[in-house]
C-alpha cells in the first residue's frame, strides 16, 4: 500500500541535510529554500528501484498536496546515484516505485 505524506511540510535550512527511509510510495515533500549552489540528491535504492521529483508550484499547494510533480532527469535508478538541482523548485521528494530505499537531500 503507497503512503503520501505530501501533506507534510518540511523545510530544509541553508547549510542541512535530510536524511529519509521511503519503504513505499512517495516520501515527504521537502520544501527548498533559495540557495546560491547547487543542492545534493542522493538516492540509495540497493537492488530496489527509487527516483526523486520536483515541483515548482506554489507552496501553497505543496503543503495542500495538490502541487505537480515531475520526474527528476535521472528517472528510475537503482543501487545509488547521485545528481543536483542547478534550477530553483519548490521542493522535491523522493519516490520508492519498488521496495525500500533511502534518500539524502544536501542544501
Amino acid at each position: 500500500m503507497a503512503v503520501t505524506v505530501e501533506k507534510r511540510k518540511t523545510v530544509i535550512k541553508k547549510g542541512r541535510v535530510w536524511s529519509e527511509s521511503i519503504a513505499s510510495g512517495n516520501g515527504t515533500a521537502i520544501m527548498l529554500p533559495v540557495v546560491d549552489r547547487p543542492v545534493t540528491l542522493t538516492l540509495v535504492a540497493g537492488a530496489n528501484t527509487g527516483k526523486f521529483q520536483h515541483t515548482t508550484s506554489l507552496p501553497s499547494l505543496v503543503i495542500a498536496g495538490t502541487a505537480v510533480w515531475e520526474d527528476w532527469s535521472q528517472a528510475t535508478d537503482t543501487g545509488t546515484v547521485s545528481d543536483y538541482i542547478v534550477s530553483p523548485v519548490t521542493a522535491i521528494r523522493g519516490v520508492s516505485t519498488s521496495g525500500a530505499i533511502a534518500i539524502q537531500v544536501c542544501v
